[in-house]
């Protein structure tokens, strides 16, 4: 069972991301973002007990970490002929199946893009739902509509044992930002990508130095002593030792 959350921003398409960068530039936002979730990029195991866990490989350098988020974002361009909305085309085609989670596969990002009226920032965050939660949520509309702004529409999947609905809110909340801020580029957005890497290679580096598992490595286990206790002997216990006293001695 899995479950989706979707959040509706808009920036001026006069921004330093151009159209023809805009794949690049949300894949290593989406990158950035499964560098600090990393549950995202994780898959689960479960033992032959039942017990799951999560299991997760850190990219070994940025290319890696693009490419991984590549692999779990699709950008749709839908048209106007259907006559729906973005948002209501997105929620169509994670019902068809396009959107796709498993134990290997845990999170999925469908993303489609219109360029035309607007309001700049984030318009509206729909109520977290999950297929069987009946009506799917909707985006309301704006008020202020401003031409040349590029409305990006988000739709986030995750199976349901992942994250709340809630956290998977601000997730999407933190990729908006990303891809709204007027300063960004291409650039920006590979150094920040850059710095969320090197920060999670370096923790784990330090985390399996010897230097460091000398000095917080747990105390070796101590011998098992056993200590006897003194039985009963003929249904008298034994004498306890007494204390040496010393007596006053008589004149």
């Amino acid at each position: 069972m899995s479950r989706y959350t979707q959040l509706c921003f808009c920036r001026p398409a006069s921004s330093r991301l151009s159209r023809a960068s805009e794949t690049s530039a949300l894949s290593l936002a989406w990158a950035i973002i499964r560098l600090r979730h990393p549950i995202l990029a994780s898959i689960c195991l479960i033992d032959s007990y039942g017990a799951s866990s999560f299991a997760y490989d850190l990219p070994k350098d940025i290319d890696a970490a693009v490419a991984d988020a590549e692999g779990s974002t699709e950008l749709k361009h839908f048209g106007h002929a259907s006559g729906m909305r973005p948002s209501e085309e997105l929620e169509d085609a994670y019902k068809s199946g396009i959107c796709k989670v498993s134990r290997s596969h845990l999170s999925h990002l469908l993303v489609s893009t219109s360029h035309g009226s607007g309001s700049p920032g984030v318009q509206s965050i729909s109520p977290p739902s999950t297929p069987s939660s009946g009506s799917p949520p909707r985006l309301f509309s704006s008020a202020n509509q401003s031409p040349a702004m590029t409305e990006y529409n988000l739709l986030l999947c995750t199976p349901h044992y992942v994250s709340t609905p809630m956290a998977l809110s601000s997730i999407l909340s933190e990729l908006a930002a990303l891809l709204s801020d007027p300063s960004a580029t291409e650039y920006t957005l590979r150094q920040t990508l850059a710095k969320e890497l090197n920060a999670k290679t370096l923790a784990r580096q330090q985390r399996t130095s010897p230097l460091k598992s000398a000095t917080y490595s747990p105390s070796p286990a101590l011998p098992e002593f056993k200590i006897r206790m003194p039985t009963e002997v003929r249904g008298r216990r034994p004498a306890l030792p007494v204390a040496a006293t010393t007596q006053p001695q008589r004149a």
